[in-house]
């Protein structure tokens, strides 16, 4: 199954560690680490991915940064 990983950052670039993180496939969510990061398997090519319930969109295996504004 293909590995996405997710970096959650704030606007200035410093890690926003404890955002909910979530995608249409896999529905148990996790959580940022310290340094913002949240990696999850699933069975897609792609997923739509939340951040603390927010769409942000379609993401493909690899990394992601998500900026929170």
């Amino acid at each position: 199954m293909p590995w996405f990983e997710i970096i959650v950052q704030h606007a200035d670039g410093q890690p926003a560690s404890g955002r909910r993180v979530s995608n249409d496939w896999n529905y148990p969510s996790i959580y940022t680490d310290r340094d913002g990061k949240a990696v999850f398997e699933a069975g897609r090519s792609s997923v739509t991915l939340y951040v603390d319930g927010r769409e942000r969109g379609r993401v493909r295996p690899g990394r992601t940064v998500v900026t929170l504004r």
